[in-house]
């Protein structure tokens, strides 16, 4: 059976005798728990396991246990299952990986957005970007938004230069139902 040990013996079976067996199965597991913070995805032996936490059993044996998040440095570690007492064990959180961002405006004193969240006013260096893609939404009243999606990669800085002009924020509109584009009699 899985995680436990192989039962073999010899039997000897006769003529007209019925011969019972009973295979009592030992354990070749551990119950594991492996914990992080909530938003890591932990992998054990090039499986996806779970995210933040993962339990259940693992047969007695070395396992490498990677620890992997975006914009972050993963961790691998190796975890020995030697017996079948429970283990437990918890890996700290992943290390993020930087660049920066220096965003400039025609407009003095404009708010900056990253990936939807309020960062600050421009102009502003931002040292401290995850790497990856992200959303840079540059807003100011009396002025329409200017929005720029941007690689930021480790050790890097990107400029942006957002040249704001006079208008109204567009607005997006609700789609009209089937109902609203048919015609009054």
């Amino acid at each position: 059976k899985s995680l436990y040990h192989d039962y073999n013996t010899t039997i000897e079976v006769s003529d007209n005798q019925v011969c019972t067996l009973k295979a009592d199965l030992i354990p070749n597991f551990a119950e594991v728990t492996i914990t992080t913070d909530a938003t890591t995805e932990i992998w054990i032996d090039g499986q996806k396991r779970g995210t933040g936490k993962w339990s259940g059993p693992l047969e007695i044996g070395k396992y490498t246990i990677d620890c992997q998040k975006e914009s972050h440095e993963p961790a691998h570690h190796l975890l020995n299952v030697a017996d079948t007492k429970p283990i437990e064990v918890s890996y700290d959180a992943l290390k993020p990986i930087y660049g920066s961002l220096d965003i400039s405006c025609n407009v003095d004193n404009a708010v900056y957005y990253i990936d939807g969240v309020q960062i600050g006013k421009t102009p502003f260096v931002d040292n401290k970007v995850l790497v990856g893609t992200r959303k840079v939404k540059v807003v100011a009243p009396g002025y329409r938004s200017y929005v720029q999606d941007v690689d930021i990669k480790k050790g890097e800085t990107v400029t942006i230069t957002a040249e704001l002009k006079v208008g109204t924020a567009h607005r997006e509109t609700a789609p009209q139902t089937v109902a609203e584009t048919k015609k009054k009699p």
